[in-house]
C-alpha cells in the first residue's frame, strides 16, 4: 500500500491554534474502492488537533493507479478523492470541508485541494461492474486455480467464469440434501436439523415457550406437528383448549376435569360488624384467582366460623365474584348464600359451602364474603365471651 500525509493547522478567527478539533477523512471513491492489489482501503480515518493545532492524517494515494504496472499503487478505479471535514466549533469559526487528493508526496491540506470537484457519482461503492472486476474465479474450494483481480471487467472474468458461478461453487462445498437456495436465500431443510447436530445447551427453557416448565402450543394440531414421536410422561399445554394433556401409553389425556391451580386465604384473626342491616365485606376472606381459559370453573370452598353479642341474633352474607352476588337461594324474604341463627352468647357457629363457578373469564377474579347482622354486633372467629377460632376460603381452577 502507498500512503501520503495530508496536514493542516486550525486557527481561531483571532489565529489563535484549536485544540481537540476532531478531523475526519472520508473516501469518496468513484466506482473503486481498492488499491491495485487488492487491499480494500479504509472508507474514513479519523484524528484530532494537537495543543498547537496542529493535525496530520495518513491516507492511501488516490492516484496514479495503473492496472498493469504495479509500482504505480493508489486507488482503483481512478477518480476517487477524500472529503476533509474539520469540525471547529461555532464559537472559533464552525464546521469546515475540503475536498483533496493524495499524491505521492505528503502535502498540507491546502496544497493537496481539488480544484474542480469530481462529479458525483452516488452510491456506488460496490457496483456490478466493479464487483466483475474484482470477481475471482475460485473453482472448487481447496483449489490452487484463480483469476487474478484486474481493474476492467474485461480483465476481471476469465472467458468460463461468469455470475452463476457463484451459485454453482456453493453447491460444490454444501450438502443439497441438507441445504438449498431458495429465492436468492440459503436455507437449511429440515432433514438437516438432526440431533447430532444440537448442541447439548443450545436449546434450553428460556428459548422455548413453557409453563413452569411445560411446553406450549397454541392448538392441538400444533402439538402433534412438533412432537412427532411422544414418549409416556410427556405434559405440554394448549392455549386454544386451555387444558393441559399427558401422553400416556399411545394417547394424548386432557386434564378436563382436573385441578389447574388452588389458591387460598387463611384468616386468625377477628373481625366486627357493628352495622346493622348494612352488609360489610369481611376483612381477610377474599382469594384472587386467574382463569387460563373461559371454558373452565373455579370452584370455591369456605369455612367461616360466627358469633354475636346477643342470643337469637340472625347472620347472614353473600359469596361475591367482584361486586356480583352469587350461589343464591331461588326464594325467601331475606336470601344470602348463608345464614345462620346465633342461639346464645357463647355459640359460635361454623358455616361451610363448596360453589362450582363459571367466571368465563381469563382476567384476575376475586371472590369474597360479606356479612350483616339482623340486630346488635356481629363477630367472624369470635363469640362474645372471646372464645376464638379460625376461618378461610379456597379458589379451585377447574378444567373444563
Amino acid at each position: 500500500m502507498a500512503t501520503s500525509n495530508i496536514s493542516n493547522t486550525i486557527l481561531d478567527l483571532s489565529g489563535s491554534a484549536v485544540s481537540d478539533v476532531v478531523v475526519v477523512a472520508r473516501l469518496k471513491p468513484g466506482p473503486g474502492f481498492r488499491i491495485y492489489e487488492g487491499t480494500e482501503v479504509a472508507s474514513q480515518v479519523t484524528t484530532t488537533s494537537a495543543s498547537t493545532g496542529a493535525w496530520s492524517l495518513t491516507l492511501e494515494q488516490n492516484e496514479p493507479a495503473d492496472p498493469v504496472d504495479a509500482t504505480k499503487l493508489g486507488i482503483s478505479p481512478s477518480g476517487s478523492y477524500y472529503e476533509i471535514e474539520e469540525q471547529i466549533p461555532d464559537a472559533k469559526g464552525g464546521l469546515k470541508s475540503w475536498t483533496v487528493t493524495v499524491g505521492t508526496t505528503s502535502q498540507t491540506l491546502y496544497a493537496a485541494l481539488v480544484t474542480t470537484l469530481p462529479a458525483d457519482v452516488g452510491p456506488t461503492y460496490l457496483t456490478q461492474s466493479s464487483g466483475d472486476a474484482r470477481y475471482s474465479q475460485l473453482g472448487n474450494i481447496g483449489s490452487t486455480s484463480t483469476t487474478a483481480v484486474a481493474a476492467t471487467a474485461s480483465q476481471g472474468t476469465a472467458s468460463s467464469a461468469a455470475r452463476s458461478d457463484h451459485i454453482h461453487n456453493l453447491g460444490s462445498i454444501v450438502d443439497s440434501s441438507t441445504v438449498e437456495l431458495s429465492s436468492g436465500l440459503i436455507r437449511v431443510k429440515d432433514s438437516g436439523i438432526t440431533t447430532a447436530k444440537i448442541n447439548a445447551l443450545a436449546v434450553t427453557k428460556a428459548k422455548l415457550a413453557y409453563d413452569g416448565g411445560n411446553m406450549i402450543f397454541a392448538t392441538t394440531a400444533a402439538r402433534d406437528s412438533a412432537i412427532s414421536s411422544p414418549v409416556d410422561g410427556m405434559v405440554c399445554y394448549v392455549t386454544g383448549t386451555g387444558l393441559y394433556y399427558t401422553y400416556v401409553t399411545s394417547d394424548w389425556i386432557s386434564s378436563a376435569g382436573q385441578v389447574l391451580q388452588t389458591v387460598s386465604t387463611f384468616k386468625n384473626d377477628i373481625y366486627t360488624h357493628s352495622t346493622t342491616t348494612t352488609p360489610s365485606d369481611i376483612t381477610g376472606m377474599s382469594v384472587a384467582i386467574t382463569p387460563r381459559s373461559t371454558t373452565n370453573k373455579v370452584l370455591i370452598t369456605f369455612s367461616l366460623a360466627i358469633g354475636a353479642s346477643g342470643a337469637n341474633i340472625r347472620v347472614y352474607g353473600d359469596l361475591k365474584r367482584g361486586s356480583t352476588a352469587i350461589a343464591q337461594p331461588a326464594t325467601g324474604s331475606v336470601k344470602g348464600t348463608w345464614n345462620t341463627t346465633i342461639a346464645a352468647t357463647s355459640s359460635l357457629n361454623h358455616v361451610t359451602l363448596t360453589y362450582l363457578d363459571s367466571p368465563a373469564t381469563v382476567a384476575a377474579t376475586t371472590y369474597k364474603l360479606t356479612i350483616t347482622a339482623a340486630s346488635g354486633t356481629a363477630y367472624v372467629n369470635q363469640d362474645s365471651f372471646g372464645a376464638t377460632t379460625v376461618s378461610g376460603i379456597t379458589a379451585q381452577e377447574i378444567s373444563a
